[in-house]
């Protein structure tokens, strides 16, 4: 066996393990029209990262399952981010693209990255009450990401 990969013994015990990544729209505003105009351009807009001014794509590797039982708390507490509409991708598939987990860390540590990887930073910390880990973020730095239909799943609510 491979010391790198996860047996599939692991995964079968492993709730939290998932093997896709989900890019969710935001709450605010449209969020059917923002995913109509995903999927009618087979393409994903990047955003600005203010730390390190370059332009990412975000995606959740949380499971769907636990994206879909966080939605009322997220709801309740008028959380303006991650609403139950978005594509998922293969984790691999993001991966061999250049995706990768966020670092999150505070950001004293920020000067320990190089700037070639900053885009990867997220504020971690404790004291001042900053924990965006449960997003279980990744990122890719790319203006757009564009993809085939054979690529993605959609995420649409259903009440």
């Amino acid at each position: 066996m491979k010391r790198d990969i996860i047996p599939k013994e692991v995964k079968l015990h492993r709730m939290d393990l998932s093997d896709w990544v989900w890019h969710l729209v935001r709450r605010d505003g449209d969020p059917q029209n923002t995913l109509r105009q995903i999927i009618n351009e087979r393409s994903i807009r990047g955003s600005i990262d203010r730390t390190s001014n370059e332009t990412v794509i975000c995606f959740s590797e949380a499971p769907l399952r636990q994206l879909i039982n966080q939605d009322a708390a997220l709801s309740q507490n008028d959380y303006t981010r991650l609403a139950l509409y978005g594509v998922g991708f293969k984790k691999s598939w993001l991966y061999n693209l250049g995706a990768l987990p966020v670092i999150y860390q505070p950001n004293e540590y920020l000067g320990y990255l190089d700037p070639a990887v900053r885009w990867r930073h997220v504020e971690f910390d404790l004291k001042k009450q900053i924990d965006y880990t449960w997003q279980r973020e990744w990122r890719i730095k790319k203006d757009i990401l564009t993809f085939d239909t054979k690529e993605v799943v959609l995420l649409v609510e259903c009440l």
